[in-house]
């Protein structure tokens, strides 16, 4: 979007729209409308007078109220999405301005875009002259089990560690919300030999009657290549480790990206509904969520991200990619802004598993801090040249041709790849420690986490804001005495009603040009890893650069080391800070919010 177009949306979310129309209740009396009831995206389609605009609208109260507004005005309740309190509908324009003034209104949202998170550029060549590109994967032995690959990243985890005391993650069911998973080529040929059992099915959203199969078909091949970084029990031949990082784990895929790999809102959201209402049956603990779209509200308006924080709320652990449109700070997408998410960064392991010294943050990954102001992403993991499935016949196999290894396999970089890692190992801790909760269960992964710091100065190499807590590294995460709960300081039950909503520590000094974490949050850590320098003007026009980070890391001088105990106050020290949120709808223009009104305490009362 242009910064022209958000100069207008700004104006628009600052001044009061004087709408006339008629109110429900028999009222014909010119309204005034207050932009606190409408997303810029909404704002931008009433002004155009656009026709047909299909609307999440979120009731204030008793849903069935808000049901009864819509009907009114001529709309059809196309869904109830009850774990949000929210409807589906498509009205036009003028409908939409008369809906607003309803008192049954809370909010009215765009049903707006989702997308598979961007592929980065093409697989480079190999700098390896000693193993040809072509031979990233070979010696395929289905009937053995056995494969060879360049890469083993599961190494760069220990994930192979915890798989050794024959922790596998069973018991666990991982729900995926992605373009499907083929059930043909070696996927398929390892569904037939023993996977079948593992394989809850797939459910496709897209259709207009969802509905449970056993049979997965992928036309993309994102969610294939994704699913099968978890649930891959073929072992690596030199270094016997499995290729999934939870190999004894249930899949089901819920397919919510077509075959270019875009969605949309009430697709995301049905399938999110649905894990929900069968997470009893189906043992759901952990949901992948390896989609993104763009931060357009504060993260407790969006109604994907308050999906994912009803699915947080009911017990499942979800797991997010932050994107892949960093360097640049303030990039991580929805739902991956969402505070209460564990969201996943990617590693270049450099295709040395097992030797972390020369492994560096992805160029791509995206970077917090959220608008919101929230510290994002919470941990990375390799991300970048890992092989998986293929899905034979898929967009990824005939214009990926870059990308193939063999038949079946394909080599995909990105936050996408690197998030079912994390998944992997949330359902690792979980087949150990089953009763933890998903607050408990990010604290595990976060506090266990190690930092990239130089060797020489023994500081860390990329900030809180691109690295999080660190890479999550599964032993410790699995097997660690650990005690504790992430989250502390947010209630997601008030969070979710809208009796109260939450502001993250990062603030911007003008006089440093950094970012830095307010007193009374982060500050207690020690260390020079809580500031950002570059260049802050408008959301629109973002930062241009910042010293440190990508540019002054050198190959084999890092050490990823010590999590939380390398800074003193603990791990409690972060997840204790936030201040509440005291402005409403109307105070985020999609920038920074003044510090003055951000970070002050107070509760958000609906008007």
């Amino acid at each position: 979007m242009t910064k022209k177009a958000w100069t207008l949306i700004t104006i628009l979310l600052t001044l009061s729209l004087m709408l006339v129309g008629s109110v429900p209740m028999g009222t014909s009396t010119p309204v005034t409308l207050t932009s606190d009831r409408l997303e810029p995206s909404v704002i931008s389609a009433v002004a155009n007078g656009e026709e047909n605009i299909s609307v999440i609208v979120q009731a204030s109260g008793d849903t069935d109220a808000l049901k009864l507004a819509v009907l009114d005005l001529g709309g059809e309740i196309e869904a109830d999405f009850w774990i949000i309190d929210s409807v589906l509908t498509t009205l036009p324009s003028i409908a939409i301005t008369k809906l607003a003034a309803d008192p049954a209104v809370q909010y009215i949202a765009l049903n707006r875009s989702t997308k598979a998170s961007d592929l980065p550029p093409s697989i480079e060549p190999t700098l390896d002259n000693s193993t040809p590109d072509e031979e990233v994967v070979h010696d395929i032995d289905l009937k053995h089990g056995e494969v060879s690959v360049r890469y083993p990243h599961p190494l760069d985890l220990g994930i192979d560690q915890v798989h050794a005391q024959n922790v596998l993650g069973r018991g666990v069911t991982i729900a995926f919300l992605d373009t499907g998973i083929s059930t043909r080529g070696t996927l398929g040929k390892l569904i037939k030999a023993g996977y079948k059992k593992r394989f809850v099915g797939q459910i496709d959203f897209l259709q207009k009657r969802p509905r449970l199969k056993k049979e997965g078909k992928d036309a993309n091949g994102h969610g294939t290549h994704v699913a099968g970084l978890v649930w891959n029990t073929l072992r690596d031949r030199d270094s016997g480790a499995f290729l999934g990082s939870a190999p004894g784990a249930r899949i089901l895929m819920m397919r919510v990206l077509d075959e270019n790999g875009q969605g949309k809102y009430e697709d995301a959201i049905e399938a999110i509904q649905a894990a929900i209402e069968y997470k009893d049956k189906y043992n759901i603990q952990v949901m992948n969520v390896s989609l993104y779209a763009e931060s357009t509200s504060p993260y407790w308006a969006d109604p994907l991200n308050r999906a994912v924080e009803a699915a947080w709320q009911a017990g499942i652990v979800v797991v997010v990619a932050a994107g892949n449109n960093g360097p640049d700070p303030m990039t991580v997408a929805v739902p991956g802004n969402d505070p209460y998410v564990i969201t996943v960064g990617a590693l270049d392991g450099n295709e040395t598993a097992g030797y972390l010294d020369d492994d560096r943050l992805a160029e791509y990954s995206a970077a917090g801090p959220t608008l919101d102001l929230f510290v994002k992403p919470d941990l990375v993991a390799p991300g970048h040249k890992l092989v998986s499935f293929l899905a034979p016949g898929s967009k990824f196999a005939q214009e990926r041709a870059d990308r193939k290894r063999k038949e079946h396999w394909f080599v995909m970089n990105g936050t996408s790849t690197a998030t079912p890692l994390v998944s992997g190992i949330a359902a690792l801790i979980l087949e150990q420690h089953p009763d933890l909760t998903p607050d408990e269960v990010k604290y595990r992964l976060m506090s266990s986490a190690a930092v990239a710091l130089d060797v020489e100065t023994e500081e860390p190499i990329y900030s809180v804001w691109q690295q999080g807590a660190g890479r999550a590294w599964a032993p410790d995460a699995v097997f660690g005495d650990i005690s504790g709960a992430a989250n502390e300081g947010l209630d997601i039950n008030k969070d979710l009603s809208g009796e109260e909503h939450y502001q993250g520590w990062t603030t911007w000094d003008e006089e440093t040009q950094s970012f830095a974490i307010e007193e009374g949050g982060y500050t207690t850590w020690s260390g020079g890893y809580t500031t950002w320098s570059g260049g802050y003007t408008t959301w629109s026009g973002g930062y241009t650069t910042w010293s440190g980070g990508y540019t002054t890391w050198s190959g084999g001088y890092t050490t990823w080391s010590g999590g939380y105990t390398t800074w003193s106050g603990g791990y409690t020290t972060w997840s204790g800070g936030y201040t509440t949120w005291s402005g409403g709808y109307t105070t985020w223009s999609g920038g920074m919010l003044d510090t003055g009104t951000a970070m002050s305490t107070g509760q958000w009362v609906s008007d």
